[in-house]
């Protein structure tokens, strides 16, 4: 698991070719997630516990496993300090980048 900051490019590189050599194909998404989206604004797209439309930064990132295999099941989790102050958890695949 990443620490909660950000990492030079140069270091997620480094990272994502150690967690390669040993084949553990879900620490290279967590790095490709943790790189595409620690500390950018992003956006609530969609998700039934969070109001779409929220905007705010990533404070928070880490990969969870909810599944009873193993080998399925994984999600990465995202927290988001909106720009109102209030505090969102949903998935990375309710969100994108803001512009």
């Amino acid at each position: 698991m990443l620490r909660q900051e950000r990492y030079p490019d140069n270091e997620y590189r480094e990272i994502w070719l150690f967690a390669a050599k040993r084949d553990n194909a879900q620490a290279m998404i967590e790095v490709q997630e943790h790189q595409k989206y620690f500390g950018k604004r992003v956006e609530i797209v969609k998700g039934r516990k969070c109001p779409r439309g929220v905007v705010g930064v990533v404070f928070y990132l880490c990969c969870k496993h909810f599944g009873s295999n193993q080998w399925f099941g994984f999600d990465t989790r995202i927290g988001i300090k909106a720009d109102d102050g209030n505090v969102y958890w949903t998935s990375t695949k309710n969100i994108r980048l803001a512009q």
